[in-house]
């Protein structure tokens, strides 16, 4: 099949969401595919692009809605057009405004449902207020833009109802956007497919001691165990902060245990001052974006990755976790609860407290043939159901049942 991907995010791109892209478009190349990614342009694209087997074109925007008709006026360039246009995110509208004329089916991946989240966001302000009044810190860095009539939720509304009513099809990539949908926007269970995230798994080369070490004096003046992983967004709706807070009870029965916050975003400002408030310079390092194969060694470092968040679609962190045969502590939400299967593959919070985090990531800690049955149960699941070959498999069934083929 002719395929073409639109997606915003795209390496070398900083985010989760961007080397899943093209690790899916790799994919679908291996079963082969014709496919082409129309995608936003980034600095250091060309060298990138040049590594790749399929060819990607850049588009030099900004704003959302001008990459969507630059795009647009991409595609109706292609002779022949594609058999199947796949988009990802806000810009697949223009697509769908112009699908008739176009004449192909739209299958669109569903990330997030912005209908759960946003009525969410009054609580999440209300614990991060009550967060920097705790530890006696300015609460100038709130969330904000979370008003229930605000333009940007009412414009993200009528965005994803659009896409409901018009998309040809819908890959969701977390279980249980299938009851929301259905409850939200009356979308029928023939319009959509569960079809998940997926994860490339652990560099084929194992890290030694020795390179362990070398490694980890980057991070700290010398090497540590335990090791705790943050990887994420810094963003008060993941909760980092519990975290840190959690750190001063961990360290009271590991005194060696060290905290490394792979990330940025809003909540950034907040926690370093966290951190200086608690003492704990010397324990918790917040490390800026890195490319994704240096994060997946870091994973092979650390001895568990935390997930606070507030909600999730299906968080890649826990997919390449568990690739990585690294123990997972989550929130116990509905996303992490569908990825850990219960708890049975990783370990669940209920309470969003420090307190709550600090016992169950000592538990962890402490009991190693549990943590090791539960990370091997997670990566058992990651070989069943989140590889990228098994990924690019599932659209393939999606794509040939719209073409009737």
């Amino acid at each position: 099949m002719r395929i073409v991907r639109v997606c915003e995010q795209f390496p070398p791109a900083p985010g989760g969401l961007a080397p899943g892209m093209a690790a899916l478009s790799q994919a679908q190349i291996s079963l082969g595919h014709d496919l082409t990614v129309i995608t936003r342009d980034t600095p250091g694209a060309l060298a990138f692009d040049q590594t790749l087997s399929f060819p990607v074109i850049r588009v030099s925007e900004n704003s959302m809605w001008r990459f969507g008709w630059s795009a647009l006026r991409i595609l109706k360039k292609m002779d022949p057009l594609p058999d199947v246009l796949h988009c990802h995110g806000p810009a697949t509208v223009p697509f769908l405004m112009r699908r008739k004329a176009l004449g192909i089916p739209i299958v669109v991946s569903i990330h997030a449902v912005r209908r759960y989240q946003y009525p969410l966001f009054r609580e999440v302000r209300r614990f991060a207020k009550k967060a920097c009044k705790n530890v006696g810190l300015q609460s100038n860095n709130l969330p904000s833009g979370y008003h229930a009539l605000s333009k940007v939720v009412l414009k993200d509304y009528a965005i994803e109802s659009y896409i409901c009513r018009r998309a040809t099809h819908m890959a969701l990539v977390a279980e249980y956007f299938q009851g929301l949908l259905e409850t939200y926007y009356h979308v029928e269970p023939d319009r959509y497919t569960v079809v998940y995230n997926g994860s490339s798994g652990l560099p084929s080369t194992e890290i030694n001691a020795g390179e362990k070490c070398g490694m980890l004096t980057g991070l700290y003046s010398a090497p540590t165990v335990p090791l705790i992983l943050y990887a994420g967004r810094l963003d008060w709706v993941k909760r980092v902060h519990l975290l840190i807070q959690a750190l001063p009870m961990i360290r009271g029965h590991f005194p060696h245990a060290r905290l490394v916050l792979v990330g940025r975003g809003d909540q950034k400002t907040y926690l370093e001052q966290l951190v200086r408030s608690l003492c704990l310079e010397d324990a918790a390092k917040i490390v800026d974006w890195m490319p994704h194969n240096e994060l997946m060694r870091i994973y092979g470092m650390a001895d568990c990755l935390c997930l606070p968040s507030y909600w999730e679609g299906l968080s890649k962190v826990i997919l390449e976790a568990m690739s990585a045969k690294l123990p997972v502590i989550a929130s116990r939400i509905p996303a992490n609860e569908d990825a850990l299967d219960g708890g049975r593959c990783g370990f669940l919070v209920s309470e969003a407290s420090p307190e709550a985090w600090a016992d169950t990531i000592l538990n962890v800690l402490k009991n190693r043939d549990e943590m090791a049955e539960r990370t091997k149960n997670g990566f058992d699941r990651w070989q069943r159901m989140y590889q990228w070959p098994l990924v690019a498999q599932r659209l393939d069934d999606v794509y040939a049942r719209i073409l009737g083929r």
